[in-house]
């Protein structure tokens, strides 16, 4: 009489009696994708050697196209000359634009660039809504003041293009007197497991240290938080990653305390967690008549919480 589960759907309960019975279906999860979701299910009689059925559709019907970003501005320092927009949609495809300096789409995982439109893979965000990095070149900033690159982007509902809103990205100044070197300028991948790496920071201003991301950067913690005109060791320090996590990436910022423009940046990246398992000891449990109202055992290993269900 128990429930079960069938994809998004739950259905109150598994059988019954002959008569009129209620059955409760309730959707459990969240639809995401652009397109209808659909699963059948089927009733049969019990009785032996009847072949008598009823097939009931439960569906939920597409979300509206939509394409968020995780933040409005990124910080680059005046050498940069990429930037990556974070965010999630289920949309079919996108465009970029800038009112101010000229703005590059640059191919990047998960779409193609055709001019300034980029049109995601095959089925990307027909059933499920997924992550997106939208990726954008320009020229470096010389001039001796801040440049803010104002992006539009836009996504496609099915018939017309929608704003997602304007992403700024703002390149510092030149700076041409600052000297700021950081050795090695690049940092390895994290493990799963975390872990420390250390850089040597050479400078001829005192700085800010601050580390930046889309939704949360508490996993990687720094030694300290600003620097003085000299050449100082910086430990970075990434956390464990949960089983199942994605990868992540966060973006060390270092300022001049003088002008408040990006002098040198770091990404920090990490690999995914473990990969969620299960397993069961034994594949098969027989049962003889002899064995009636005995119960057998049967281990069952996971490395995170666990339901069981019917597979119907």
């Amino acid at each position: 009489m128990g429930s079960i589960k069938i994809g998004k759907f739950e259905i109150s309960q598994q059988s019954g009696a002959a008569g009129k019975t209620p059955i409760g279906h309730k959707l459990t999860e969240k639809h995401t994708g652009r397109n209808k979701y659909q699963k059948m299910v089927r009733a049969s009689i019990s009785a032996p050697g009847s072949q008598s059925e009823a097939i009931e559709t439960l569906e939920v019907q597409g979300m509206t196209p939509y394409l968020t970003l995780n933040t409005s501005q990124t910080e680059v320092a005046y050498n940069v000359t990429t930037a990556t927009l974070n965010g999630k949609s289920n949309a079919e495809k996108f465009r970029v634009s800038s009112t101010g300096k000229a703005i590059t789409l640059v191919t990047n995982t998960g779409y193609t660039v055709s001019e300034n439109i980029g049109t995601f893979s095959a089925g990307f965000g027909e059933q499920v809504e997924g992550s997106i990095a939208i990726k954008l070149q320009f020229a470096a900033n010389n001039t001796s003041r801040s440049e803010t690159i104002p992006v539009l982007v836009e996504y496609w509902d099915g018939s017309e293009w929608q704003s997602a809103g304007t992403h700024n990205i703002i390149q510092s100044s030149s700076d041409a007197d600052v000297s700021f070197t950081i050795t090695p300028n690049t940092l390895e991948e994290y493990a799963k497991e975390g872990g420390t790496q250390t850089v040597s920071i050479t400078s001829n201003v005192a700085y800010s240290i601050e580390v930046q991301g889309d939704v949360e950067t508490s996993w990687l913690t720094l030694s300290r938080q600003s620097g003085t005109a000299t050449t100082e060791e910086l430990n970075i320090t990434a956390a464990a990653q949960a089983v199942g996590a994605e990868a992540r990436e966060v973006s060390i910022k270092f300022k001049s305390n003088i002008t408040g423009s990006v002098v040198g940046t770091l990404a920090a990246k990490q690999v995914a967690g473990e990969a969620y398992a299960i397993s069961w000891e034994s594949d098969t449990l027989t049962f003889t008549n002899d064995d009636l109202n005995q119960i057998k055992n049967n281990n069952l290993t996971a490395n995170s919480d666990w339901y069981i269900e019917e597979v119907v």
